[in-house]
């Protein structure tokens, strides 16, 4: 039955349910409600942020940050410093956040450092630098001459059962759910038909503040009661739609306008829609049609064609010459599009003279969600040079340079899609291999696949950020892993470098500032070998959230000592991890992932486990091991703790657990126990930690439980899994 409060009462009137039962289930609500730490005995009204709530936030980012380097005492930076902030993570509030993913709910305030600093009054000159995808200005480059094989499997297996030549990888989506989509003569050239219930996924929006969308639509009059979807754009916050008949825009507040526009007399219509900071509009033939408020997030948003996303509305339209700038086009330049005239720097153009109408059907290929495809061609450059490449599917992708595999995302999917980027140095201007593979991983639709490329920049694309450098008395540099874009819900990272050209950043600033500080905003570590011994100080933020400038802000100033402590390894090199794909047929054994394969296969590393540096110093003694009787805890740790340094701070005491012999295979060491101890200047505490059981057994699958196996257990007390400071030992 509907849960609606109609329902409700219709189903209490007939005796189907009771008022027992309706208790039952508002008791359930509200015990989650009470035990969440934000229930504070009323609902919060949307938008408003308790002021408690900011402050546990706050403390919380404030113990999680993490000081991975700090040479010369360069941190705490002076209040009096002038800083030069540079990257594009101090300044951008989704990238602040991280938001991604079913569940994303963005917060109603978001702090970035940038604002945290003019907030304090902290003189501070900005500059980006690189965007964090592509260098700011990047024109991306469809054509891509090459050679489409197709396979009736998922594997590449066997012959191609087709082939042919294709000018560029632009081979878009279609749902075959009635009419089939077939090309037709366009505005110029070759144009889309779709016709029932079918859609195409073109691109995304830009990842700018604003942007324009336009294209050419035509309503063909044998269809009278179609009801077309021009543009449809959808992300976590903010929708969209563009209908014959009217124009809708869902933000947080949604907004609805109806219009007037579909035109029955079979004659191509131009139409722009051009979004800001605060509105959505929707031109036709060069003049404003209708307007809506711009109320949700600016992260990239799905554009599509024909259908709706949901594929609910049946209709029929031609579309011709797709647009995209990553600003807002003027007035002027809507007018000279609705005659046909030229406007310089789009970013994406989709003419559809080479895109591969999949819903009529490819020549030998029995299943299109059983199918695989492998294009060949080849890449010149003019002059060597970093390339960013643009990879969007649904289905699982591989890229091989020269015969290198350089992305694989093999055995990832995703229903609405992914958009990924590939960065590669070429360091000649020879024709290079490029192979894309492309699987039908994805059993719900039919499979789209889009490369295209940014070439290297031609312009100093950091004269701004080396001009602030130079200037300030310190430089903070503020370089990360998109997380919306590069790695989130059903996709993983498909590289471990630093993304886009921020290696290079950090290089250009440090090479004009030797007093640079490194903020990263990763969710796992990234390879810093390009310039970490060049950097004197480098601080871990993760994706720190609401507060997440202020957070930043309180370490570099010293307004609090960072105790963070790394709950991952960071390996030298990408080479040094276990796994660096997707493999369904990993080995799970005890040495096989974290630190303990690093330990177990003695590897050394860029940061162990249970790293993290603090603005003071530490001693430990007096390490006592001694049994208990608590079955969950055995076994228990106490050392005295004493801070030898100037300032206050936090110390992360971790106890690690080994076995001198096993029948079995056992770890190096095994974290057992951990305590954090909060010490003034000169200022000493003795720590008990309890040791848990499952740091001394293991699982005896011929007795199907867990045992303790007699022996002696070595127990050692240390600032981080390869810092150990005291050893003990205790038998069982």
């Amino acid at each position: 039955m509907q849960f609606n409060l109609k329902a409700i009462k219709a189903a209490l009137d007939a005796g189907e349910i009771t008022m027992a039962d309706v208790d039952a289930r508002v008791s359930e609500v509200l015990r989650l409600k009470f035990r969440h730490i934000t229930y504070y005995g009323e609902d919060t009204p949307s938008g408003y942020e308790l002021k408690d709530f900011q402050k546990m936030m706050r403390t919380v980012g404030d113990e999680g940050m993490v000081l991975l380097k700090n040479e010369g005492a360069l941190l705490p930076l002076s209040h009096k410093n002038k800083v030069a902030l540079i990257g594009p993570f101090a300044a951008d509030k989704n990238e602040t956040v991280g938001n991604q993913g079913s569940s994303t709910v963005f917060p109603s305030y978001v702090v970035t450092l940038k604002a945290a600093l003019e907030q304090q009054g902290i003189a501070t000159t900005f500059a980006e630098g690189c965007g964090t995808l592509t260098y700011n200005g990047a024109q991306f480059v469809s054509a891509f001459p090459c050679r489409m094989e197709y396979f009736n499997d998922q594997e590449l297996t066997g012959k191609p059962v087709h082939g042919r030549d294709l000018g560029a990888l632009n081979i878009p989506e279609f749902l075959d759910e009635g009419a089939q989509p077939i090309e037709i003569e366009g505005v110029s050239g070759k144009a889309l038909r779709c016709a029932g219930r079918v859609t195409t996924r073109v691109t995304d929006t830009p990842d700018s503040k604003a942007w324009t969308l336009a294209g050419w639509v035509r309503w063909p009059e044998q269809f009278p009661s179609a009801k077309g979807v021009f543009f449809e754009f959808s992300n976590k916050t903010q929708s969209i739609t563009v209908r014959g008949a009217s124009f809708e825009a869902k933000g947080s507040r949604p907004a609805k306008i109806e219009t007037n526009w579909k035109d029955r007399n079979n004659h191509w219509i131009p139409v722009v829609v051009v979004a800001t900071g605060d509105s959505v509009k929707l031109y036709r033939e060069g003049k404003l049609l209708a307007e809506a408020p711009k109320t949700g997030s600016f992260s990239p948003m799905y554009i599509r064609v024909g259908a709706d996303k949901n594929n609910r509305n049946g209709m029929a339209m031609d579309v011709d010459e797709l647009q995209l700038w990553n600003r807002a086009l003027s007035e002027k330049e809507i007018g000279d599009l609705a005659t046909g005239r030229k406007v310089a720097g789009p970013v994406e153009t989709h003419s559809f003279e080479d895109a591969q109408v999949s819903g009529g059907g490819i020549p030998g290929v029995k299943d299109r969600l059983r199918m695989s495809a492998r294009a060949t061609g080849k890449i010149q450059l003019d002059k060597p040079g970093k390339v960013a490449f643009r990879i969007e599917s649904n289905g699982g992708v591989r890229v091989k340079i020269d015969g290198k595999l350089v992305y694989d995302l093999w055995d990832e999917q995703a229903g609405e899609g992914l958009r990924q980027y590939l960065w590669h140095v070429f360091d000649d201007t020879k024709a290079h291999e490029v192979v894309v593979e492309f699987s039908s991983k994805n059993h719900r639709d039919t499979g789209f696949l889009r490369v295209d490329y940014a070439l290297p920049p031609t312009q100093d694309i950091f004269a701004e950020a080396r001009k602030a450098a130079a200037a300030a008395d310190v430089a903070v540099v503020c370089v990360g892993v998109s997380q919306p874009e590069l790695q989130g819900e059903s996709h993983d990272r498909g590289t471990y470098d630093l993304p886009s050209w921020q290696d290079e950043l950090v290089k250009a600033v440090r090479a004009v500032n030797p007093k640079t500080v490194v903020v990263l905003f990763t969710a796992g570590g990234s390879d810093l070998r390009h310039w970490i011994k060049e950097v004197p100080a480098v601080v871990e933020a993760f994706h720190p959230g609401s507060e997440g400038g202020n957070i930043v802000s309180d370490v570099l100033f010293g307004d609090v000592n960072p105790s963070g402590r790394l709950t991952i390894t960071w390996p030298l090199d990408e080479k040094d991890l276990a796994y660096t794909g997707p493999d369904s047929n990993y080995h799970d054994t005890i040495n096989e992932f974290g630190y303990r394969y690093f330990d177990a296969q003695k590897k050394p590393v860029r940061f162990p486990f249970g790293y993290g540096l603090s603005y003071t110093s530490f001693a430990y003694a007096g390490l006592k091991v001694a049994k208990s009787d608590n079955p969950k805890y055995p076994a228990t740790a106490t050392v005295t703790v004493k801070n030898t340094g100037k300032l206050a701070g936090k110390e992360v005491v971790q106890v690690y657990v080994s076995e001198e012999k096993s029948v079995v295979e056992q770890p190096v060491r095994e974290l057992g126990g951990f305590a954090k101890v909060d010490l003034k200047p000169g200022e000493s505490k003795t720590v008990e930690i309890p040791l848990h059981w499952t740091a001394f057994k293991y699982f005896d699958l011929k007795q199907n439980q867990w045992v303790l196996e007699p022996g002696k257990y070595t127990v050692s007390v240390a600032r981080n899994s390869r810092d150990i400071q005291l050893e003990s030992s205790i038998k069982f």
